[in-house]
Parts: structure tokens; C-alpha cells; sequence
């Protein structure tokens, strides 16, 4: 898409109200950015706080632009430092005379503030309106038994109420969902939500409608309705083990966890803990399936305990030895549509390096895979190259399934050769890969055979990962980078422990 241009007299301005800079914060002003070219910027809300490892960016990682200091650094960007909504607030976005103001992550608005850009100002509300006013409305959808949830963009009105409605969207409530997945759902769909508003306004294009008098404004939850929605929604999943066992296992895991902190200390070498994901969504709760909110957990872990690692520094062997915490890579096996839609927004947010194997032959295509049509699921999603090209693009790294997923322990040699030429050939051409590094599908040890390390040697991949489980202790073996899976059954004790234990 091309984006919007401002007339030729001056750039457009658009000024942002927001209590904090937050991640979701930032990373809207970065993609209505691109939309709008030249676009000014001035942000009001009170300082950021710089010393919240989520909001820094680091060197190289993907989705560092979305980090509160590269955001401030641009040159684009003003940072109006407003605790309170004083006169000298109003009087500067005065000054700054904005076109279009958004309100995000629900500010304060002094009254007037909002009729000050030319156009107004909007804001963004996770909900249906006028049906879910008032606070926390997606508790409140899921704690009707909504079959939608649904985000708003509205003008603020005079005095901060809502206003008319620019445009809506909503997604379906899987099956698996809890507030904070959905928040998290809500929060990209509502981000280009956004920037439709603001083309739209801009170009002269908007038809907002009234919101009506049928709704209701809800206020937040108490702790006993917090609990009971928590353990209505627990109920859904299928039955782990007895409490019992889950008791017995917080405590082995806690014991783990804290041996490997003492074992750490006397390590002689790196250990590189390499993970094997393959679907991320609240459809399915199976052996190859993790939650929206379980990986977001799960990434908010690695980046505060880990120190994370790309796949091709494990197999190059240059790693970063003296750093004293665990060595952890992240990685992705099949192709997933998933992987673009929930995975790759919760990478980015916590800055979080992974690669995607992805069996060439079901990439753009209806085609199931072997485990999953065994199961009976027909319709799950299968990743388009312009999602890979996409994920390339934002340093993320994609290589080798076969193209067929195929059991490279039991294939003939010419099929094997076969498979993964054609295979780095595919993502030669449709990425632009140079040399790629490839990963056993059905990775256990049965699965893997002489003939097929001779190949995958010979074709010239940079290394192989299995699935059998095991960490990689001091010297990593290009050719055999063991990985353990993981789904949705683990707790976020039990995570931490199999990583850090």
C-alpha cells in the first residue's frame, strides 16, 4: 500500500495522548507512521520510564523500532512531558496545531483538549460499542459467553465521552481464550483499525456513525469475578493430571530450578538450551500447540532470564560465553499460519530472535500435514511467502523442512536429495536466502539416519536440528543441535525450569 501523502503547504501532524509509552503505544505511532509519509509527531503523556527492559530496544533484535528509545530518537518525534492536564498542556498542542489526535491506552483528556487538532481526536476501545462502554471490556465480552470480541475507533467527544464511530473490528473467540490473549489479538487488529481512521480522515473519506442508546458502561471487576472468569475459563481445558501431581510437580520444579542456578555457577562451558515450537493459538490444546498468552509468558521469561541467541550463532559455535545466564534460542518447525498471526507480534514485543523451518511444499497452499490430518484437523492455515518475506524482512530467519515433511530416517537417497534441494531452491528463490540450515521433520533419533546427514552435507546446509529432546553442552555439534518441544502443558514454573534448571 502507498502510503498517504499530506498536501504540499506542510506535513501532516498528529499528535498522540497517552499515560505511558508503552509497547502497544509505540508500535502504533511506528505503523501509522509508515502509512502516513512525512507525518509529525508529538507525543503527551508522562515521562517514559527508560529502565523497563521490554520498552529498550537492543542492537539488532527484531522489533527494536517498537522500543520507547528508538521511537523518542526519531527525528520526527516530539515528547511533550505532561503529567497533568494543565493549560501549558493545551496551550502546546495548540502550538503544535495537529491535524488528528489519537488517544491511546485510554489518557485522561482535559476538556477541550480533544477538539484541538483540526480533524479530532480518536481513540481506540477494546470493545463493541455502545454494547461494552466503561472499563475492561474484554473481561466483560468473555464473561457474557460473547462469540466476538471486537475493537472500536471513535472520536472523543467534548469532555472525553465516547463519540461517533469511525469503524470496527472483531475476530472470533477461540475456543481456549482468556482475557489477555484476546487483549493481545485485539491490540494488533486495532493498530491498522487505527490507521484506516486516520487515512480516512485525513483524505476526506469518513462516514462515523452515532453510537446509539442500547449499551452499557461497565466498570473493573472485582477480584472475586477476576477468579471466577479465571476458573470458568480453566474449565474448558482438557484435564492435565490430578492436583496432586500438579502440587508434586510446582515443587520439583521450583527444586530444579533453583539446583540449576547453583549448577550454573560451576559450568566450564556454555550450555545452549535450543526450543522447538510449532503452533501458537487458543483453537487447539495439543502436544504442538502453546496459548497466546502462554507464549507471550514464556517470551516476557526468556527476555528477563535468558540471554537469547540466534539459530545461527548455535550453529557457527560463536556464543556469547561469559554471559552467565542461560543460553536459550528459540525456534519454529512446519509453517504455521499462526506463526505469523499470534508468534511473530509476541517475538517482536519482547524483542525475541527465532527461526522458522518451514516445509517449502505446503507454504501458499491448502495442503495438511501428516500429524495433523491423523488427528482429523483439516483446517488449520498454512503460512504465504509473503508472510515469510515479511518475517525475513523484520531479522528473522527462515530455513529447511523438506518440502514435503517427509521421515528423512526411512527415504530413499534420491528422494532425500530430492526433497532438500528442492526445498533451499524454493527458499533461494521466493526469499532470497543465501545458505540455509534445515530441520528433521519427525526430529527423534529413528528419524535421522547416516545416508541423511550425508545429504543434507552435500546439498550444503549450514547444520541440523533434531526433536528428541537434550540440551547442547559446551561444544554444539553443527550437525546434531538437539532441541526439546514445547506445549501447552507446562506452567510458567515449569518453563522456567526446563530452562533455567
Amino acid at each position: 500500500m502507498t502510503g498517504f501523502r499530506a498536501p504540499a503547504s506542510r506535513a501532516t501532524r498528529i499528535v498522540v495522548f497517552a499515560p505511558e509509552l508503552s509497547h502497544s503505544v509505540c508500535k502504533a505511532i511506528v505503523e501509522i507512521n509508515r502509512r502516513i509519509n512525512g507525518a509529525e509527531w508529538l507525543i503527551v503523556g508522562a515521562a517514559p520510564r527508560r529502565a523497563d527492559r521490554s520498552t529498550v530496544g537492543q542492537p539488532d533484535m527484531p522489533g527494536a523500532e517498537y522500543s520507547v528509545d528508538r521511537v523518542l530518537a526519531r527525528p520526527e518525534v516530539s515528547y511533550f512531558n505532561a503529567a497533568t492536564a494543565s493549560a501549558a498542556t493545551v496551550e502546546r498542542v495548540k502550538e503544535f496545531a495537529a491535524d488528528v489526535g489519537l488517544s491511546l491506552a485510554a489518557p485522561l483528556i482535559a476538556p477541550g483538549l480533544a477538539d484541538v487538532p483540526r480533524l479530532g481526536t480518536i481513540n481506540l476501545h477494546m470493545g463493541k460499542l455502545p454494547e461494552y462502554g466503561g472499563l475492561s471490556p474484554v473481561f466483560w465480552a468473555l464473561w457474557n459467553d460473547e462469540e466476538e470480541v471486537f475493537c472500536t475507533a471513535h472520536f472523543v467527544s467534548a469532555g472525553g465521552k465516547n463519540g461517533d464511530v469511525i469503524g470496527e473490528a472483531g475476530v472470533v473467540r477461540p475456543r481456549y481464550a482468556t482475557v489477555r490473549s484476546m487483549e493481545l489479538v485485539l491490540g494488533e487488529i486495532g493498530i491498522k483499525l487505527l490507521g484506516d481512521a486516520v487515512e480516512e480522515m485525513l483524505a476526506d473519506n469518513i462516514r462515523p456513525r452515532q453510537q446509539g442508546s442500547v449499551g452499557r458502561s461497565y466498570p473493573n471487576p472485582t477480584s472475586s469475578q477476576i477468579d471466577v472468569l479465571r476458573r470458568r475459563l480453566a474449565s474448558a481445558l482438557p484435564d492435565r493430571s490430578s492436583p496432586y501431581r500438579r502440587a508434586a510437580r510446582s515443587v520439583y520444579d521450583f527444586l530444579r530450578l533453583q539446583l540449576g542456578r547453583l549448577a550454573r555457577r560451576f559450568n566450564t562451558g556454555p550450555i545452549v538450551t535450543v526450543l522447538a515450537y510449532h503452533r501458537v493459538n487458543d483453537d487447539l490444546r495439543d502436544n504442538v500447540t502453546v496459548g497466546i498468552e502462554q507464549f507471550d509468558q514464556q517470551m516476557a521469561v526468556l527476555r528477563e532470564h535468558c540471554c537469547l541467541v540466534t539459530i545461527e550463532e548455535v550453529v557457527s559455535g560463536i556464543l556469547p560465553v561469559k554471559d552467565p545466564r542461560p543460553l536459550v534460542c528459540v525456534t519454529f518447525d512446519d509453517g504455521y499460519k499462526d506463526n505469523f498471526t499470534n508468534a511473530l507480534p509476541i517475538l517482536m514485543k519482547h524483542q525475541v530472535p527465532a527461526a522458522f523451518f518451514v516445509s517449502t511444499g505446503f507454504i501458499g497452499t491448502t495442503r495438511r500435514f501428516p500429524h495433523d490430518v491423523q488427528k482429523g484437523l483439516f483446517d488449520l492455515e498454512n503460512m504465504q511467502w509473503d508472510d515469510l518475506r515479511e518475517m525475513r524482512e523484520c531479522g528473522f530467519v527462515i530455513g529447511s523442512h523438506t518440502v514435503n515433511h517427509i521421515d528423512c530416517g526411512t527415504a530413499a537417497g534420491d528422494v532425500l536429495h530430492l526433497e532438500l534441494h528442492q526445498s533451499l531452491k524454493a527458499l533461494q528463490t521466493e526469499l532470497g536466502v543465501g545458505k540455509a540450515i534445515f530441520a528433521y521433520p519427525f526430529g527423534r533419533k529413528e528419524n535421522m539416519s547416516p545416508e541423511a546427514l550425508h545429504r543434507i552435507k552435500q546439498v550444503g546446509y549450514l547444520g541440523c536440528l533434531s526433536a528428541y529432546g537434550g540440551v547442547n553442552r559446551r561444544r554444539v555439534d553443527p550437525f546434531d543441535v538437539r532441541r526439546f518441544g514445547v506445549n501447552w502443558p507446562y506452567s510458567n514454573l515449569g518453563f522456567r525450569s526446563r530452562i533455567c534448571g
